[in-house]
């Protein structure tokens, strides 16, 4: 009963001892009181440390810096994993390239196939002349880079219509002798990239020098590399057409320095000035 007991708190005018204001209350009404105004501010201070800066200053949270740095190596670890899964399709391509393999032969989990096309009539068998070329390709030097174009005119390339994989300008030519195996092709941004010949696309992945790249290999053991792109449309393993879009013209790798195209071809790891097949001009 004695905890019970109410009590008076009484709010007295000093000057002419009037009585303002009484209060009553019991103990057991105070400590619910007590117990209240400590679960308001509680919930207060966790809204204002949860959504406010001020978590920041909470000894053991992470600071924002931190969680970004986080976010980016998650992002960095992404990446990696999907560089290597792309190697490793890449390698596994360029060794059914060297075996002799077929275009049907390419495979790959993520490519969407189109049901509208009938490839099973398509002639894709390797003739007589390609698989001799082979046979005399692996008895060299398959990646010695030879800068005539003599090794080209052996297997007709000049009779093969290659399509404009972009028009613009050469803004910079093709010159193995100072490093730069392809041409480099200034064009409106966003403009169109197109593959130059029927083929199979073995490779798409980003490097820090050269930003967006793809590589595709055509009939007659030809490779085109198309390199700054802004952003790509086809798969590894997919198969081209002649003119089908497969990128966008970009600024992408620390080589780059503006929108451009680097565009190069290779004939059995040998490299080729696309500018003696191809006309690039509007």
């Amino acid at each position: 009963m004695s905890q019970n007991k109410e009590t008076f708190f009484v709010v007295i005018y000093n000057y002419a001892f009037r009585e303002l204001k009484r209060y009553k209350y019991t103990k057991t009404k105070l400590v619910l009181l007590i117990v209240f105004i400590v679960m308001v501010f509680s919930v207060l201070n966790f809204f204002i440390i949860s959504y406010t800066p001020l978590k920041f200053l909470v000894p053991g949270y992470p600071t924002q810096k931190t969680i970004l740095e986080m976010q980016l190596t998650t992002v960095k670890l992404d990446s990696i994993s999907h560089v290597l899964e792309v190697k490793n399709q890449y390698i596994s391509n360029i060794l059914k390239i060297l075996k002799g393999d077929t275009l049907d032969n390419y495979t790959n989990d993520h490519v969407v196939k189109d049901t509208n096309i009938d490839y099973k009539n398509l002639d894709m068998s390797i003739s007589k002349t390609d698989s001799m070329f082979r046979r005399e390709i692996e008895q060299k030097e398959m990646f010695n880079l030879n800068t005539s174009n003599s090794f080209a005119s052996n297997i007709n390339l000049y009779q093969i219509n290659f399509y404009p994989p972009i028009k613009g300008l050469v803004s910079n030519e093709y010159n193995p002798y100072r490093g730069h195996y392809g041409i480099d092709i200034v064009s409106e941004p966003n403009s169109v990239v197109c593959a130059v010949y029927d083929g199979v696309v073995i490779g798409t992945f980003w490097s820090l020098e050269a930003g967006y790249t793809i590589q595709i290999q055509h009939y007659n053991n030809v490779v085109t590399v198309y390199k700054h792109l802004a952003n790509i449309l086809v798969k590894q393993g997919e198969k081209v057409k002649t003119g089908q879009p497969v990128a966008f013209v970009g600024n992408t790798g620390e080589l780059s320095s503006g929108t451009h195209l680097h565009f190069e071809m290779w004939y059995g790891g040998k490299t080729l000035n696309p500018a003696d097949f191809i006309s690039f001009s509007k």
